[in-house]
């Protein structure tokens, strides 16, 4: 499932959500000029609410301040997400 907004929150509704299509809702992030899929929830178990996942194989993300220094993890970065993946264009 591919969409462009965020999906209900893990909260009551959100699971209600969940129970009316009848599916888990695992969020993630890509950008077309990127890659389509840079970052995915992989499951239930680890999925955390409002979060768009960890980075998939072969991608690779970072949050930069603003003078596009790395910033180190953690819940109180803020900053411009940069990412990337290996694929390359063909002819």
């Amino acid at each position: 499932m591919r969409g462009v907004r965020r999906t209900p929150d893990h909260d009551h509704h959100g699971l209600a959500f969940e129970k009316h299509i009848g599916v888990v809702i695992l969020e993630g992030y890509g950008l077309t000029e990127t890659a389509s899929t840079m970052t995915q929830n992989k499951s239930i178990i680890e999925r955390r609410a409002c979060s768009v996942g960890k980075p998939i194989g072969g991608t690779q993300t970072q949050v930069w301040d603003e003078d596009g220094n790395a910033l180190p993890p953690g819940k109180d970065k803020v900053g411009r997400q940069a990412c990337g993946c290996r694929a390359r264009a063909r002819r």
